[in-house]
Order: structure tokens, then sequence, then C-alpha cells
């Protein structure tokens, strides 16, 4: 193979979907597979059950790489998102004061990097450090310090925080238990810097975007401007709030409240339609159906004007951008713009080398749910997919575990399933 390949992973509650790409040196990003299987064992974006989560990955990693037609690989490392840190962002000050001199690259790379290590709290790692604007001399903040000449310097970044509850069980579900393997192959990384990157528009990202990512169990707000994350918090609400209140109101299975909730939406719908219900044949108001869903969305909605009016992000918004499998529900674009009185559009990947113009509109809707995919392949350039080596002959004894030999450790472990 001649290009590095990124895998990439993101555990929802309600689907698991993967990618298989690379990065070029123009930080364009290319596709080689995408997959989408159903998720078990995660609720809430919380690990409960982690053999359910285990028999479910692992063939879903084998048919990604079957998608990419990769058979006689090996798998050294993958980047997994799962939203069971529910992840916030905390703002944070690094000040550094010193003789006259000129500020260097690699004193604002320590300066971020200490960013990462101040304190936040015993339950919260911090995941990821975004410059917000340098401040040198007392002067007015700018995003650019290197080369000037100073005696002090503070440096603002947004960090994102993530709690630590349930990686044990990530573990768990990913390495039949054995730490080590996990640890190796493992990164939890979504870099919210390039997500910003990936779906928002440089003018978006300077004069303000509020990013809301609509997922199964929980709904991401992200705010952006002047080229920086602003905000960040993860609410306990999504999608299958909709289709479980369907389910105890109407007494519909759950592949019928999935079936009424994509056909009504959120706009108002009038008329009836017979379904068989618990073995008997029922007429179903539409009308009651779509009032049961535009209450909860109105719930949920009224939780993030709550937090937009909190933080002051509506005024500093030009737009809101929506991703995820809940930007697709029909009228919703429509009811946040009455809310907020702000333009809404969906948020399409724009670091592709693919054109989106060139497919119809359900083809093109797929890439709302890969937006968080796109972020990890654009956020990566290291190889995590080789092909196989020959077999070498085992010496005999115990052998220390080593990166090299992840996937034969893996494989012992998972009846062979790592693309062999």
């Amino acid at each position: 193979m001649n290009e590095n390949l990124v895998l990439g992973v993101d555990l929802g509650s309600s689907y698991i979907k993967g990618v298989i790409g690379s990065r070029n040196e123009e930080g364009k990003v290319s596709i080689k597979a995408v997959h989408t299987q159903k998720s078990k064992g995660i609720e809430k974006g919380l690990i409960v059950d982690t053999m359910a989560l285990r028999e479910c990955f692992f063939p879903f990693v084998r048919q990604l790489l079957n998608k990419a037609g990769l058979t006689k690989v090996v798998v050294k490392k993958f980047y997994v998102f799962n939203s069971y840190r529910k992840m916030k962002s905390v703002t944070t000050d690094v000040i550094r004061n010193f003789e006259e001199q000129e500020i260097s690259q690699s004193l604002l790379d320590e300066m971020c990097e200490e960013s990462l290590k101040n304190p936040t709290s015993n339950s919260y790692a911090n995941l990821e450090s975004i410059l917000q604007a340098y401040i040198v001399n007392d002067s007015v903040p700018t995003l650019s310090a290197e080369g000037k000449y100073a005696t002090s310097l503070k440096a603002r970044y947004t960090l994102v925080i993530g709690n630590k509850e349930g990686e044990n069980n990530l573990y768990k579900a990913i390495s039949c238990g054995n730490k080590d393997v996990a640890e190796n192959a493992c990164s939890h990384f979504l870099s919210f810097a390039s997500l910003g990157e990936v779906v928002l528009t440089k003018k978006e990202r300077v004069k303000g975007a509020l990013l809301l990512d609509f997922g199964g169990e929980t709904t991401t707000l992200a705010f952006y401007s002047q080229m920086s994350l602003r905000s960040l918090s993860v609410f306990d609400f999504g999608g299958n709030d909709i289709t479980r209140k369907l389910m105890e109101e109407f007494s519909f299975s759950r592949e019928q409240a999935e079936q009424l909730k994509i056909k009504c939406g959120v706009k108002p719908r009038v008329g009836e339609i017979a379904m068989e219900i618990s073995g008997v044949k029922t007429i179903v108001n539409l009308a009651q159906v779509s009032e049961c869903i535009n209450k909860i969305v109105d719930s949920q909605l009224s939780q993030i004007e709550l937090f937009c009016q909190d933080n002051n992000i509506i005024p500093r918004t030009m737009r809101i951008v929506l991703v995820g499998g809940g930007a697709k529900c029909v009228g919703i674009s429509e009811k946040i713009q009455t809310i907020f009185g702000k333009e809404v559009v969906g948020g399409y990947p724009t670091c592709l080398n693919e054109n989106l113009s060139s497919l119809d509109k359900k083809e093109c809707q797929k890439f709302l749910d890969y937006s968080k995919l796109c972020a990890i392949l654009k956020s990566h350039d290291e190889n995590c997919i080789e092909e196989m080596p020959e077999p070498t002959p085992q010496k005999k004894g115990k052998s220390r575990f080593s990166l090299d030999k992840l996937v034969d450790a893996l494989d012992n472990a998972t009846n062979n399933i790592w693309g062999k």
C-alpha cells in the first residue's frame, strides 16, 4: 500500500460507523470505505454491556476492511470516538513572563502542552486544547504571536474535557480484557478543531457558527467564533427519546415508531393510516403522532436554547449548522430557524476530494452522518493498516507484548477476526 490509511470508528448508542481513508498534503480527505451497522451494549453513550459490544464490533471492523478491499492486512491502530465522556469545555490561561525575547514556535508549543496539564477535576480528563488567542505585552488579542518581541505572553485556550467513566468498559470490549492491547491499539480522539474545519466554512468559523450534532442518545453543541471553538456541551437526549415515547403512547413496535418518526418529522401532519399494532388492525391519527414528536423536540430544543442564553451564543452566531442522523428529520431546520431566528443549514464535509454536488439528495444526506469520521481522517496521517507480513517461526517461551504483535494478540482473543 502506497498511502497511509487511517481507520476511524464512531461508537454511538444506535449505530457504529466506521471509515477507512487518508489525508493528502493539502489537508483534503479521501474516503476508501465507510460502513454502518446497529450497535449493541451502549445506552445513552455509555458502554453497559462489553460482551454485546464486542460481538458486534469485531465483525463490523472486518466488514469495513472488506468494503475497502483489504483482506490480507493487519490493523496496527484505530481511532475511536464514543460520547460516554460527557464532554464539555472550560477556559484556561497559560502565562509566561520573561526578559524581552522573540517568541518562538517552540515556546507556543510548550504553552499548549502546559494547558493540557492544567487540573480540572478528578473525574474528568483533558482531551484537547484549542487556542482562543494570544495576548502579547497586554495588547489586543491575536491569533499569531510567533516572531514578536515581548516580556509577557498570555495564551487563552478552550480546553475540551471528558468524563473518565466507562473507559475500562471500552478496553474490555475491544480487547477481551487485555488492557495492554487496548491502550496501544485504541486512541480516543475526535478533534473539535478539525470537526469545525470539516463542516464549517472559514467565514462561519470567523463570524460565529453553532454546530448541533443530533445523535440517537446524545446531542452535542459546539460553538465556533473567531477561528476557534468557544463552547462545547453534550446533552443527554437524542432521537431515541422520540422513538421510545411513540412506543409508549401508541403501543408501536420499535420498527413502527422509527418509520413514523421519519415519515412525520416535526412538520404538522393530517390524515390517518392503517397499521397492525400487536396483531390488531388500528387506525393511527398522524396529527396525534406529529404532536407527540413535536412535544419532545420542543423540550429538547428548549434546553439547547437555555444553554445558548446562559453563554450568550446566539447574538454571536451567523448561522446554525446541523449534522448527525437527527439533521435529516423532516422540518427540523425550519423549526430551529423559527426558535433561534438564525439561518439553518446542513453540515456537509468540506474537506473531501469528492464533489458532493454530483450526488443526488439522498446520497448527499448520508454525509451528514460522516462529519465526525471525516474529522478523524483530517486529524491523523499515521498509517493504521499494513499488508500482512509473511509468517515467521515462533520461538518457544514467553514473549513480551509489542505493538508489532498487536494483531496476533487480538486474533488470539477474538477468533482471528482482524481482517484475516
